[in-house]
């Protein structure tokens, strides 16, 4: 059974609507038409060489990704660039992507609160709501936990949620309030400490920033960007099965561009 791009961007956007998004962000259609039938949808944190591959090798029609296609603006569509080269042979083949970022962060059950959930936590509110009468819509989330857990305990589920090596940093103690972010989170911080968190989980923060982090005294659980977010996929890609169940949905089975090596 087909379906059409619109249906599957609309199916989205009534439970985490464009308006969600950042303003620096750029969400919905990337590339091609809405009103392309589909037989085959891929799944895929972002587009890379990889994915392009694997989207032509599994004749995939439409690719739905979280961080978005267009993101940086294009100059120019040279062959002789790698990246352009990937957009210029998807055009060539009539491929679609469509791409929903910051609006699924956002949403309640979206990014974020499938990873808080899954770790066991109940969210609260968001750190940076989308505006004073939706507190419980936006970036990040205030999380509890009825029986205070300790924050290298946070530290092993998590790892054993995403099988990629996680860090701590402050004070291993034990926590009842903990707001997390599932990607980049870095600029939360001070809604993090505004909110009164005592850890903070998050996919992505430079080493000054971890050292001011000691200095106030919070703890904080960091992972990799990709593997927190890619997380969410597995559930996006259930959701959407439920909701269009002739069509068929594949998972990337990518991975992050960091790669542990262990002893």
């Amino acid at each position: 059974m087909s379906v059409s791009v619109e249906e599957i961007c609309r199916y989205i956007e009534d439970f985490a609507p464009v308006a969600w998004a950042e303003s620096w962000d750029n969400v919905g259609l990337q590339l091609g038409s809405s009103k392309t039938q589909i037989n085959h949808l891929g799944l895929a944190l972002e587009l890379t060489a990889e994915v392009v591959d694997w989207l032509f090798s599994e004749e995939i029609d439409c690719l739905l990704t979280h961080h978005p296609l267009f993101f940086r603006p294009l100059k120019s569509l040279r062959e002789d660039d790698p990246w352009t080269q990937l957009i210029v042979r998807l055009i060539r083949a009539e491929k679609v992507v469509i791409s929903y970022h910051t609006n699924l962060d956002a949403a309640p059950g979206g990014v974020t609160e499938v990873l808080a959930e899954a770790l066991g936590f109940k969210c609260e509110k968001a750190l940076k709501p989308v505006s004073p009468d939706l507190p419980k819509i936006g970036l990040g989330r205030m999380a509890y936990v009825e029986f205070p857990i300790s924050v290298s305990e946070i530290a092993r589920k998590l790892a054993s949620l995403i099988h990629f090596p996680v860090f701590t940093v402050g004070p291993d103690r034990k926590v009842k309030r903990v707001a997390i972010c599932a990607g980049s989170g870095a600029g939360l911080i001070p809604k993090v400490l505004q909110n009164g968190a005592e850890a903070y989980i998050t996919g992505e923060v430079k080493h000054h920033v971890a050292r001011d982090v000691e200095l106030v005294g919070l703890s904080m659980v960091v992972a990799d960007h990709y593997a927190m977010e890619v997380y969410f996929l597995k559930n996006l890609k259930e959701r959407l099965a439920a909701r269009f169940p002739g069509l068929k949905i594949s998972l990337f089975k990518g991975r992050s561009p960091f790669h542990p090596v262990t002893n």
